[in-house]
């Protein structure tokens, strides 16, 4: 998996801390700010339990030539726990680089010196962890805060690691001590900058948020926070108040609608100390954002996904739930069927297990459905089914969002080869590559009204499976990168139609989405939509050189349209006079 190193989780504070060299002042690094759980948790089990977290090579390189004095580990208890020592290793599984044990850990914070300092040469990873002997009850003393981080939770019986990262509750409560003669001992940043919106219509002003925080042991007295709007004038606001060790402030700059062009804008922004200090590290200085405004979208169709089972007993509710919303807004919105999440069953798929991640570390259940993968109601994506009102409320919650973006397929199916030759056309607005940076097409394969062998909680011997995913066609389970040029793409798949699955049935379904997977609820679906095999446009072939007797014209979904359309992509079906007819894809622009 291609590393995301998520600096915003790095702490990186300069103090001077009794304990610890006067010679040079003392970084604190890592992934939780100082933050402490309330409960904690723990590993069941006899035996050594180990936690740890890893600092990229990446990240270290730039403290080469410093060393690790010391570790700070904070516990929720320390009932049901002995023989404390806290570490840093260059392997999770091998010895000890340096250590130091804790004397009498108490609930809270807890700090000790490493027997010998450790050198950070910046050429490779290192785990900071603490072990501790667990008898027979367990030790619920691991605290966990903030978000998940792919880094930041590590755990071990017996020196048996997993990687909890993240399907964490957080990161953990465990920090290092960096002494080195060339830190910074004024250190000023911007932390993040963000925008509340950052895609918006035109006429719409903008407000974004700033983080301002001192890095360094040295108090900030004052500040200027200096902003250009796409390399405009400078404008500037002025802060009086002192900052100590780790205080942050936060700013909000307000952008009127009449300063912004159409299309995508940036932010620049850049801090620094008041009077004549200078700060020691300036690269942490400024940020650009990108923000951007449209004036017009395409037809949004919402993805809904189900999660269901033969094996599920309540599923049949939710099937019909989902069955009544769809005669409501069947037109605007895309159904597919993942039989994953429960009991797997004779229509369960690996491409749709991988899926189950969306629910949460928390573990899955059926019936439950998302709606554009986006979060509503629960902490993360998926949510159960109560009923066709509660499916309505989700759809309806997600269908006003402006899509930026759309996907079209056009099917081409050999009903002799059984192959099927699918094209998508993507368009888009400059304003979207704001919103998705590096969006994904994603090309499902579904069969609508499979024969049920054995579905719990209905005795009907001819229930049908509604819209079931057979297949994640694209290269990428979560989606293949689109190849922008300009504002459209074209991406073409060649897929061969199992002999056991109903060709007249099957359907393709694409989308567009982001995905992220350090956060669960940053893999939104910003458009979707559909095309039957067996619809004119999928099975028919191109003639030329006939006399032309009508022309029918069909919605890229494949519904009968009363003229020719003036704007978007639509199908034109061509009937010769021999009774012949061609199929074209044409796209109309006002």
């Amino acid at each position: 998996m291609t590393r995301n190193i998520l600096y915003t989780f790095i702490i990186l504070c300069l103090t001077v801390l009794s304990g610890h060299s006067a010679q040079a002042a003392s970084l604190i690094v890592g992934y939780c700010d100082g933050e402490l759980a309330e409960k904690g948790v723990g590993k069941s089990g006899i035996g050594t339990i180990s936690v740890a977290v890893c600092f990229p090579q990446e990240m270290l390189a730039q403290y080469a030539g410093a060393h690790i004095t010391g570790i700070r580990v904070g516990l929720t208890t320390t009932e049901n726990m002995t023989e404390l020592v806290g570490w840093v290793r260059t392997d999770l599984t091998g010895d000890n680089a340096a250590s130091g044990s804790f004397a009498t850990p108490t609930a809270g914070w807890n700090e000790t010196d490493f027997d010998t300092p450790y050198l950070i040469d910046g050429n490779s990873d290192l785990y900071l962890g603490y072990s501790f002997t667990q008898q027979l009850k367990q030790a619920k003393c691991i605290s966990l805060v903030g978000k998940p981080s792919q880094y930041g939770y590590y755990l071990a019986k017996d020196n048996e690691w997993q990687d909890k990262g993240l399907e964490s509750e957080g990161v953990v409560s465990i920090e290092m001590y960096i002494e080195g003669d060339n830190l910074p001992a004024n250190d000023l940043e911007i932390e993040s900058c963000f925008f509340d919106n950052n895609v918006q219509p035109t006429g719409t002003p903008f407000s974004a948020t700033c983080v301002i925080r001192n890095a360094a042991s040295t108090p900030v007295e004052g500040y200027d926070l200096t902003y250009r709007i796409n390399g405009g004038d400078e404008l500037q606001l002025t802060v009086g108040k002192t900052l100590q060790y780790r205080q942050r402030d936060t700013l909000r700059i307000e952008i009127p609608a009449d300063a912004l062009p159409l299309g995508v804008s940036s932010l620049s922004t850049s801090v620094a100390i008041k009077g004549d200090v200078a700060d020691d590290n300036t690269d942490n200085n400024s940020q650009t954002i990108p923000f951007a405004t449209y004036d017009n979208t395409f037809n949004h169709i919402v993805l809904l996904e189900q999660f269901t089972s033969e094996e599920c007993p309540n599923c049949p509710r939710g099937i019909f739930a989902i069955d009544d919303a769809m005669k409501v807004y069947g037109d605007k919105v895309v159904h597919v069927a993942h039989h994953s999440g429960y009991t797997a069953d004779w229509l369960t798929i690996e491409d749709s297990d991988t899926y189950v991640w969306l629910y949460g570390p928390d573990g899955s259940y059926a019936p439950a459905k998302m709606v554009d993968r986006r979060r509503l109601s629960e902490e993360y994506p998926v949510e159960s089914i109560a009923d066709a009102d509660d499916v309505i409320s989700a759809i309806e919650a997600v269908l006003p969002n402006p899509s930026l973006v759309e996907a079209i397929p056009v099917v081409n199916y050999n009903e002799t080869t059984r192959e099927a030759k699918i094209t998508v056309t993507c368009r888009k607005i400059d304003a979207f590559d704001v919103q998705c940076p590096e969006s994904r097409l994603t090309l499902f394969l579904v069969e609508d009204s499979v024969k049920a062998v054995a579905q719990a909680g209905i005795s009907s011997s001819s229930f049908k499976h509604a819209n079931v995913v057979r297949d994640v066609a694209s290269d990428d389970v979560w989606g293949d990168i689109i190849p922008w040029s300009g504002n459209e793409a074209t991406m073409s798949y060649t897929v061969t139609i199992p002999e056991d699955w109903d060709e007249t049935r099957m359907t393709a379904v694409v989308f567009v989405s982001n995905y992220n997977p350090d956060d669960r609820n940053d893999c939104n679906v910003y458009n979707a939509a559909k095309q039957s095999f067996n619809t004119p446009e999928a099975v028919g072939t191109t003639r030329i050189n006939k006399e032309v007797s009508h022309t029918e014209f069909y919605s890229i979904q494949g519904f009968r349209l009363l003229s020719e359309p003036t704007d978007g992509i639509y199908i034109a079906r061509i009937i010769y006079t021999d009774g012949s007819a061609a199929v074209i894809k044409r796209v109309a622009r006002r």
